[in-house]
């Protein structure tokens, strides 16, 4: 399977972060899981307004990294299944058809993060949609053990649709 290289660099950053010793990041088994750490994309659903649930919203499997820092840092990267390669060898003599669908298929974003209760607020510092830069984006969390985190966006537009979607991210260890 081949790999972005954006994906494949924004990996070894995160990996060489997360390898720096910090202090209070650990937890005991009987407290709620943090969201401190490196989560993988596992898939995601769409309920639209209507009722109508699209399973596997980005295909049956998405890639997608999500870090949060314990200082108060998030980066992600969110790509949907089956993103084919540019025909050309950089993105900037690539058709225009196949850029747009590369940059439909894929967001990037980072910023800070805030927690209140079972709700984390995301502001937007930098983001591959310059749209959402200076937004804060407030999604519900859960935990289903403490290394499944499942995060509900906020009510979005997505090809003139509203919906909220169910994000499953698994612990990367």
């Amino acid at each position: 399977m081949r790999k972005s290289p954006a994906l494949a660099a924004l990996a070894l950053s995160l990996a060489i972060a997360l390898s720096i010793p910090r202090a209070g990041v650990a937890q005991s088994q009987t407290q709620e899981p943090s969201l401190v750490g490196t989560w993988k994309l596992v898939s995601v659903t769409a309920r639209m307004d209507k009722g109508d649930v699209i399973a596997d919203a980005y295909g049956p499997r998405p890639e997608g990294l999500l870090t949060y820092t314990a200082n108060g840092r998030v980066a992600g990267i969110e790509a949907y299944d089956g993103r084919k390669p540019l025909s050309a060898g950089d993105r900037e003599s690539a058709p225009v058809e196949e850029r747009a669908e590369a940059f439909s298929r894929f967001i990037s974003y980072a910023g800070s993060y805030k927690v209140a209760g079972h709700k984390v607020r995301h502001h937007i510092e930098a983001s591959s949609l310059e749209n959402d830069v200076n937004m804060t984006l407030v999604n519900e969390f859960r935990f289903e053990g403490p290394d499944r985190l499942v995060l509900l966006t906020p009510p979005l537009v997505r090809n003139g649709a509203r919906q909220v979607q169910e994000k499953i991210w698994e612990r990367v260890k």
